[in-house]
């Protein structure tokens, strides 16, 4: 039969059936941290909990222990346990854990007894326990071996099934609140109940060639969603009426959409069923379908989504992953029942008990509780501030919220200097240096605090301007010249730069700086500048060069040495001895340099004062050439 298709019809469903759905707020959008109530915090290692319980491992004792959630009781359970158990789950009869490379076999704590269980699988609900017993023979392909799946409630332990071999596909089993076991083998769906097994799916009509189930059972005792890999990934809604297809099946001619699904969760509870499904680029994204078939999808998102645990209020947590990041949030209708909220949730298991969200941490359980989160603390960043005089620097403030998540407060904030005269601060966290001195910056918010220390130092002189020594240079080809950078500073002070300066010669070809950093040489003839750049300031030096004249050979001056009084002075008078045999007064042309300035110092221009007693040797440089003059100083 041919249905007819009305456009018209089809518009006012969609626009009708759009402005049905619930708004939803996504994590990826904002998500505050939920309001939670410490309920339980251990110094050791989480394993398991429940809504009385906790089961630790404490790594420095090397014990594992189970304890009340009110602190009314400790029970050590084990000792010499070298490394945390990779497995562990408590029971009404105490607790079974399994060690790292341990194959088939874990260890129970049961009744005050601490005994080897043979079972590398388990499952808990209550007083039963479903495990896979391997403490008989693997058996053959031919025929069962006494290894295979039990149930055990008090002393009675039910054989459920043996399969031919130790291998052969025996997949995740799940224990109803009345004993029931739904089990997946061979690709095939079972209840076992009251000793016997019946089939709820039909046997697979092509062999599975990984020789394993992995095949996902979810049930709140009234439906089943079963996700089955073989031939290909397919998701159905088992109830008492017909199967519901949820997803599938999927063309997986590699594989690649079940080893994704492999690594999801399936959910149901309160006839509420939450589930993945793959789209045409195998990324996935979350669905949740309530009672009546309504189906939603959580999170906003196709990428990083992994569901986590289901509420039979149709409330889901799910974590997501970003940039290597992994949190966790609650998804839940609001206060209207028609728009869904999102709160941050800790990042570890998340369980429906009692009728209310609990969560834990490595180290702490805690519940859901309406109204604020619980702020247990603030954290400012930066901790400190080091400030210079009129400098500005941004606070943020963190608060610091039961359950381990955190959200910043930094607006929300009240904020005051302890000194205002030496900083101030402003809402919003903005704190300013006034004057020198030290201060502290508190921010409250909520009835916590935070003091942040403050210390507040002058500015630095900053360079008002660069000059070099000499202000010219003259010189000649192949001859070099040495001088000095001076940066003149806002406090007064000058200081010799030249080592730290920039400079470049605006024509290396006429003359050229060497390696010295302090020197250039003539190169040819003509005029060039060495431009010096430094703290924001510049100068530049003018050097002209002339035709070489012969070289010097040896300076001379009037006398060897001097002997001063302190406060006299004088004038060094220079002669340069040329290879062409000139002589020449080059006393204003010369550098000057003193050993011991304290004691006697010289000028660009060669002129000697006499400070204080004692011995300088002023040191004569003129085109490559040097000559030491003794000064010695008397009272």
């Amino acid at each position: 039969m041919k249905l007819g298709f009305n456009k018209k019809v089809w518009l006012i469903f969609c626009l009708t059936a759009c402005f049905m759905l619930p708004a939803m707020a996504y994590a990826d959008e904002g998500a505050p941290p939920a309001n939670l109530i410490e309920v339980y915090r251990t110094d050791g290692q989480l394993l398991d909990f429940d809504a009385e319980k906790a089961l630790v491992y404490e790594p420095q004792s090397q014990k594992v222990r189970i304890e009340q959630l009110d602190g009314s009781a400790s029970i050590e359970i084990a000792t010499d346990i070298a490394t945390k158990p990779d497995q562990a789950t408590l029971t009404t009869e105490g607790a079974i854990f399994h060690l790292p490379g341990v194959k088939g076999e874990s260890i129970e704590y049961r009744n005050g007894t601490l005994q080897r269980l043979q079972a590398y699988y388990w499952t808990v609900n209550g007083p039963y326990v479903a495990y896979y017993d391997s403490s008989g023979t693997d058996g053959s392909m031919d025929g069962p071996g006494t290894n295979g799946l039990r149930l055990r409630h008090g002393n009675t332990v039910e054989t459920i099934v043996n399969p031919i071999n130790h291998y052969w596909p025996l997949g995740e089993a799940k224990i109803l609140d009345d004993g029931t076991v739904l089990y997946s083998f061979v690709d095939q769906l079972f209840r076992y109940q009251a000793g016997t097994s019946t089939a709820l799916t039909k046997k697979p009509t092509t062999t599975n060639e990984r020789e394993s189930d992995d095949n996902k059972i979810a049930s709140d005792g009234q439906s089943i969603l079963y996700l089955n890999f073989n031939p290909e990934p397919v998701l159905q809604l088992l109830t008492d009426s017909e199967p519901i297809t949820l997803f599938g099946p999927y063309s997986d001619l590699f594989g690649k959409y079940a080893d994704i699904l492999r690594q999801e969760n399936l959910a149901i509870a309160g006839g509420w069923a939450a589930f993945p499904r793959l789209d045409e680029d195998r990324q996935v994204t979350l669905w949740l379908r309530s009672p009546e078939g309504e189906e939603k999808q959580i999170g906003s998102g196709n990428a990083g989504y992994k569901l986590q645990a289901l509420s039979p209020a149709g409330d889901v947590v799910y974590s997501l992953t970003e940039e290597g990041s992994t949190r966790y949030f609650l998804n839940r209708a609001g206060a209207e029942g028609r728009t869904r909220v999102e709160a941050e949730v800790p990042s570890g298991e998340a369980r429906w008990l009692n009728d209310a969200w609990w969560f834990s941490t490595d180290t702490g359980v805690y519940k859901l509780s309406e109204g604020e989160p619980s702020i247990e603390s603030l954290t400012a960043d930066p901790g400190e501030l080091s400030l210079l005089v009129g400098e500005e620097r941004q606070l943020a403030i963190i608060a610091n919220i039961t359950g381990g998540q955190a959200m910043e407060v930094t607006k929300d904030s009240e904020y005051v200097s302890s000194d205002p005269t030496v900083s101030t601060v402003v809402q919003g966290g903005l704190v300013k240096g006034v004057a020198a001195g030290t201060s502290q910056i508190t921010a409250s918010y909520r009835g916590k605090e935070v003091k942040v220390a403050v210390k507040v130092e002058n500015a630095a002189p900053t360079v008002q301007r660069l000059f070099f020594t000499p202000s010219e240079l003259r010189t000649e080809v192949g001859v070099t010249k040495t001088f000095q950078l001076f940066a003149k500073y806002s406090d007064g002070t000058e200081r010799d730069v030249t080592a730290e300066a920039e400079l470049i010669s605006s024509d290396s070809s006429v003359a050229a700086l060497t390696t010295a950093g302090n020197e250039v040489k003539g190169i040819a003839t003509g005029s060039a500048f060495i431009h010096a750049t430094f703290g924001g300031a510049a100068a530049t030096l003018t050097v002209n060069v002339a035709a070489p004249s012969g070289y010097v050979k040896e300076l001379f001056t009037l006398g060897k040495k001097w002997k001063l009084s302190v406060g006299q002075s004088r004038n060094l008078v220079v002669y340069a001895d040329y290879s062409d045999g000139r002589w020449e007064d080059v006393s204003i042309r010369s550098a000057y340099s003193s050993s011991n300035p304290a004691v006697a110092s010289v000028d660009a221009e060669g002129k000697v004062q006499a400070l204080s007693p004692g011995v300088a040797n002023v040191k004569i440089t003129f085109n490559g050439a040097q000559k030491l003059f003794k000064i010695k100083v008397s009272k």
